[in-house]
């Protein structure tokens, strides 16, 4: 029932329902915080050439949709559990795309790491990094998503015929 499967929040009423349940059972020096996780978006750009005789605009969806996919897993595989902290390296990103049979070569590939607000306000971009690490223990780093165009591709990927870097 979640709007958006890639940000799988908790409904506040059942926030309130756990947070009761623990205040009769927990230690009266604890202080509890029933929240929703804080969800931060990873997003990829870089140039794929494909194999000859591919079909660009499908398999450049096709890749932006499996990484999509290995960012969230959760999302496609109930069996996968949500990871809360974390962290993704640009060399594991890399390895995945390079693995899709129908690539033939990556370059100028770069991570972002996207925080957004309560509000879904942008207050942080951080480009070109080795290694994206959710900044507290309630995180998850999801995939890039535009709530405004769900059309959108989630990353920037340019289909080329040569490496223009």
């Amino acid at each position: 029932s979640n709007r958006n499967p890639l940000r799988p929040y908790t409904p506040i009423g059942t926030l309130t329902d756990i947070d009761l349940f623990l205040q009769k059972i927990k230690n009266p020096f604890v202080q509890l915080h029933i929240v929703n996780p804080r969800f931060e978006e990873v997003q990829v750009e870089f140039e794929v050439h494909f194999h000859d005789n591919m079909d660009e605009t499908f398999y450049r969806n096709l890749l932006d949709l499996e990484i999509e996919q290995f960012l969230c897993p959760w999302a496609w595989d109930l069996n996968q559990k949500l990871v809360l902290g974390g962290k993704i390296n640009k060399s594991t990103l890399i390895n995945f795309v390079e693995e899709r049979p129908y690539v033939d070569f990556v370059s100028c590939f770069k991570l972002h790491h996207i925080l957004r607000d309560d509000n879904g306000t942008i207050v942080g971009k951080f480009t070109d990094l080795e290694e994206v690490a959710a900044s507290s223990a309630r995180s998850v780093l999801v995939s890039h998503f535009d709530e405004a165009n769900l059309a959108a591709p989630r990353h920037l990927i340019e289909v080329v015929q040569t490496c223009n870097c």
